[in-house]
């Protein structure tokens, strides 16, 4: 997904709530300028930027990459239950770190959720410098690959089956080793 599209989705859900850049740069923690750069597409944010912004707002990072796009979902019990089939995924790619990264929304539409299920694909030479951080706590399963993780000042190596969970508003990355494509089961809490 382009910079200037995920701007434009944030300065239109910025205007749908009322809200000035100077009203969501003292709720966001980020400064007027860079909210504008961000919103102009002029910057390349990491992601945990775009989340932190996406929650400000009172949405949630996967509302601003997709837009609202939901999965039709055939079994909507009052949005109590939510089924996405594999081909029903929604998908879209995001600039992480300098590399486009996918990422497949595993539950669009489930109403007051705690978790955020995806999976990210990032490319085998994603290489990030870029450390993340997000309120709530983060679960990583590798589901093909092998991928470095720093943790504060520690680095593990997990390969395919290995699991971290971990309070994500501590610093964390991911970088990819190998020579496959890292395919990822993440799943995040929602605040």
């Amino acid at each position: 997904m382009l910079e200037r599209e995920i701007g434009n989705r944030l300065r239109e859900t910025r205007r749908e709530k009322g809200l000035r850049l100077e009203d969501l740069a003292a709720t966001s923690g980020f400064s007027a300028g860079l909210l504008s750069k961000i919103e102009c597409g002029k910057v390349s944010s990491p992601i945990s930027t775009l989340d932190v912004i996406a929650r400000a707002l009172g949405t949630s990072f996967e509302q601003i990459v997709t837009n609202g796009t939901e999965a039709e979902n055939p079994y909507d019990d009052s949005a109590k239950i939510t089924i996405v089939k594999k081909n029903e995924r929604i998908h879209r790619s995001v600039n992480y770190g300098g590399v486009l990264a996918t990422y497949e929304w595993l539950a669009p539409g489930m109403e007051s959720r705690q978790m955020e299920p995806f999976i990210q694909i990032l490319p085998k030479e994603h290489a990030s410098q870029i450390y993340s951080h997000h309120p709530g706590q983060e679960m990583v399963f590798v589901l093909q690959g092998r991928l470095q993780f720093n943790f504060r000042r520690q680095k593990y190596l997990l390969e395919e089956g290995d699991c971290a969970y971990f309070d994500s508003t501590i610093a964390h990355r991911v970088t990819s080793v190998g020579d496959k494509e890292l395919k990822l089961l993440c799943i995040r809490s929602v605040f």
